[in-house]
């Protein structure tokens, strides 16, 4: 988050933070789970020495850390903050850039409504698409990005 509020510009505020939503862990989750079964039906179904079930459970343990551990440091570093003139994402644990958005545009399906997470897709004014998923609820920062893009609010924003 000090990365975030490190790219602030002076007299600039954050109006709206958005984080992602646990559903983008649900794949990861999967895998894990796939793997701990793989291994708990290897060492239920065989008659194996106690040192080869703590070899596999131990090789299971390392294999569901490799697969868990990158998406979940990605799902929890990342962060969107809209300020008064501009989007601030930052995507992992190092990676931060900005966004001069010119439209916003919110894509949910049914799980995405009932959660309440879902697709933000920010259009800059150079065509560039920043897309950012699952967001937690994402009509939140929808509404703070146009209340950015509306022409006026600019307008307001220069005068002051």
């Amino acid at each position: 988050m000090a990365q975030i509020e490190a790219a602030l510009d002076s007299g600039e505020a954050i109006v709206h933070r958005a984080r992602l939503h646990p559903m983008g862990l649900l794949g990861t989750a999967s895998a894990g789970a796939a793997i701990v079964l793989v291994v708990a039906l290897i060492v239920l179904r065989n008659d194996l020495a106690p040192q080869t079930v703590a070899l596999l459970c131990l090789a299971g343990a390392a294999a569901v850390v490799v697969a868990c551990l990158p998406t979940y440091l990605r799902w929890r570093a990342t962060e969107v903050a809209v300020t008064g003139r501009r989007v601030i994402a930052r995507v992992g644990l190092r990676h931060v850039h900005t966004v001069e958005p010119a439209a916003v545009e919110v894509h949910r399906n049914l799980w995405g409504q009932w959660l309440d997470y879902g697709a933000v897709r920010i259009l800059d004014a150079n065509g560039t698409v920043e897309e950012f998923h699952p967001v937690r609820a994402p009509e939140a920062l929808a509404t703070a990005v146009r209340r950015l893009t509306a022409p006026s609010e600019r307008g307001r924003s220069r005068r002051a």
